[in-house]
């Protein structure tokens, strides 16, 4: 029994890892995503980095914009795991 709530949990754990679904009250803006993809390009760090244990990551940026009509969002990888941060 053991085994398989270990076997089952591992499992979903792997399929559901990166599946998440932004919020309808988002609105996608590409006219902010892009700019945000050239500075990680012109950075060099749009690449795989290797973090020892946790194997291979990738950079994650998002930007929330609340200057505009509603909420817009923007980045780059912003679906993986994002440390928490705020700018001012």
């Amino acid at each position: 029994m053991k085994r398989t709530l270990l076997l089952f949990l591992l499992c979903y754990h792997l399929i559901y890892a990166q599946d998440v679904k932004i919020p309808d009250y988002y609105k996608m803006d590409a006219e902010l995503s892009n700019p945000l993809h050239k500075i990680v390009s012109d950075l060099g760090l749009d690449r795989d980095f290797d973090v020892g244990e946790d194997r291979i990551e990738r950079i994650s940026l998002a930007v929330i914009d609340l200057t505009k009509d509603g909420t817009h969002l923007g980045g780059v990888n912003f679906a993986n795991f994002i440390y928490p941060a705020s700018g001012y």
